[in-house]
């Protein structure tokens, strides 16, 4: 079966340099395993179908997180969730 990916969620969307976002994901059909990127750069990898993680940043930009499942067969599906980190005193102005 093709794997399908039934959650991913990276809250908030918008944080301060130095705090965290929470990761959650689900993945279901043929799914063997998944991985999460960051702007590219794997964060976890061989991950389970499901879970949930911290992940924080210290610099501020524009990040995109990447949930990708795949099955034995290779075949795979992504979804991505973009994060914005403002300067750390920016929610304070």
């Amino acid at each position: 079966d093709a794997p399908v990916i039934h959650i991913f969620s990276v809250t908030p969307d918008q944080i301060a340099a130095g705090e965290c976002v929470g990761i959650r994901w689900s993945a279901g059909g043929g799914t063997s395993y998944t991985r999460i990127l960051r702007n590219g750069m794997v964060v976890l990898n061989d991950a389970l179908t499901a879970g949930q993680q911290m992940d924080c940043l210290v610099e501020e930009g524009d990040y995109t997180y990447r949930l990708e499942a795949y099955n034995v067969a290779g075949e795979s599906v992504a979804e991505d969730q973009p994060v914005e980190v403002l300067p750390a005193a920016s929610l304070f102005d």
